[in-house]
């Protein structure tokens, strides 16, 4: 018995409200001496539920125009009356995304564009960061508030951070969601369709280093805000199929392609994706993971290539036209 399902992919675009918010919002949470006479050591601004830390949407009704560009980090330091007293400021971008639209869809890819607006290193004391993409706890997606600080979170959603040097300002800059990333956005469709990022920087926020450089540090990488208008506001680009009920379809998964001739298999009955070529995944090469007896080959056919499974009780499964 043959069982055939095809699958089309479907891309669409999402980004943070402009105010007034809605559903999502986009800013920064950050963290300051609540003692302007007395800076922090950088473990206390790393500390959560210390001092004065703030959050607050890009733009949230009290400037007299919104500001372009508070999204991104920043670091701020002087040197204070105790040497290691010398922060003042640790800023964290955050944005957030209603893609509720498509719950009930699987995730195949993803990525998060943010238009650079701003990057800026203190002559003689540069600290050389990067910036990747990581997921946040916020208590509503509409706005944000001084407790979100506190709800950053450390696995990167990115394979690959953007290094200072290669951020930037004139255009966007591109991160690609790895397998963490993904189920990220998985996890927000299945709990009512709100993703939320923070943009942190890497070696000395999530690393927990503190930056060398004695005196004046002034460390910036930015981007712009939804209020800067549509063709500047972060932007989450999803690329998504609709699979068969579970019910009728014993692989539970999808194949993505990759690159010539290299897929990523996700095609598996409860093993981890592995990137193989067709080659590899001809008759059972590659393990279909936890049922004995599965046979699995590909047909080139103009239809496309076709992925099979061939069950012991004799059922035929294929999925094509990925």
């Amino acid at each position: 018995m043959d069982r055939g399902y095809e699958i089309t992919m479907s891309e669409t675009t999402f980004k943070p409200d402009a105010h007034p918010e809605s559903t999502c919002c986009d800013g920064i949470v950050l963290k300051i001496p609540s003692n302007p006479e007395r800076l922090l050591t950088w473990a206390e601004m790393l500390t959560t539920g210390t001092n004065a830390i703030w959050g607050r949407a890009a733009y949230d009704g009290g400037d007299a125009a919104p500001p372009p560009g508070r999204g991104g980090f920043a670091i701020g330091a002087h040197e204070g009356d105790v040497g290691a007293e010398k922060f003042d400021d640790l800023e964290r971008g955050v944005f957030i995304f209603d893609i509720s639209p498509i719950i009930g869809k699987t995730v195949v890819s993803a990525y998060i564009d943010l238009y650079g607006w701003e990057k800026t290193e203190y002559a003689g004391n540069e600290i050389s960061p990067s910036a990747n993409i990581y997921g946040i706890t916020t208590a509503t997606g509409a706005s944000l508030t001084y407790t979100d600080f506190d709800g950053v979170e450390s696995t990167p959603f990115c394979d690959t951070a953007i290094a200072y040097a290669s951020w930037s300002i004139t255009g966007f800059n591109r991160y690609i969601l790895n397998d963490n990333g993904v189920s990220h956005l998985d996890n927000a469709l299945y709990a009512g369709g709100i993703a939320k990022f923070c943009f942190r920087e890497v070696n000395y926020d999530v690393g927990g280093v503190e930056p060398t450089p004695t005196g004046y540090i002034s460390t910036r990488m930015r981007y712009y805000n939804a209020e800067q208008g549509t063709d500047y506001a972060p932007r989450l680009v999803i690329n998504y199929v609709d699979l068969p009920d579970e019910r009728d379809l014993r692989v539970t998964g999808i194949t993505r392609m990759v690159g010539p001739g290299t897929y990523l298999s996700r095609l598996t009955l409860g093993g981890l994706p592995k990137v193989v070529t067709p080659a590899e995944f001809d008759k059972g090469l590659v393990s279909p993971a936890t049922e004995e007896g599965v046979e699995m080959w590909y047909e080139v056919t103009s239809e496309g290539i076709k992925f099979f499974w061939l069950f012991p009780d004799g059922t035929k499964e294929y999925i094509t036209n990925l």
